[in-house]
């Protein structure tokens, strides 16, 4: 299951994901994938700002930390693979060693580390003009796909 959205500017990126957020059931996966400054830590700080009922969340992009926790409920862990080299880094440096089963799971530049979670919601941010996103969603396992068909209504 494929859905395609298209968001005009950054407020409308968060709005989505503040969406997806009210959907996301506890232990939910989503892996977010684009080139640099395509949106990714603002789709992050919609989904955390809609489980925190905030307008404006501070969200960083944890690059160099790999891991942030958000005190949500259920709690966010927000990873960013960008500088690791695959599956063997990730278990090496534990990253998401301290993620339970039931935290929800945001991951950046999760192709780093392909096989390493199955099922998640991809989310892929392209550039659309200056500030719109071509937004593409792909389930890939029976949550995911659940969180996308209620995101659909």
């Amino acid at each position: 299951m494929v859905t395609l959205l298209h968001t005009h500017n950054e407020t409308e990126t968060r709005e989505l994901a503040r969406r997806l957020a009210s959907v996301t059931p506890p232990g939910g996966r989503v892996l977010l994938d684009g080139d640099l400054g395509a949106g990714k830590t603002t789709f992050t700080q919609g989904f955390v700002g809609g489980l925190t009922q905030l307008e404006v969340v501070r969200v960083k992009s944890p690059t160099y930390a790999l891991c942030h926790a958000y005190k949500t409920s259920p709690r966010v862990w927000h990873a960013d693979l960008y500088r690791l080299h695959g599956p063997d880094d990730v278990e090496m440096l534990g990253v998401f060693a301290s993620v339970t089963a039931e935290d929800i799971l945001i991951v950046e530049w999760a192709d780093r580390a392909p096989g390493l979670i199955t099922d998640a919601l991809h989310v892929l941010l392209e550039m659309d003009g200056e500030e719109g996103r071509r937004i593409t969603l792909s389930a890939s396992g029976p949550i995911s796909t659940s969180m996308l068909e209620k995101l659909g209504q």
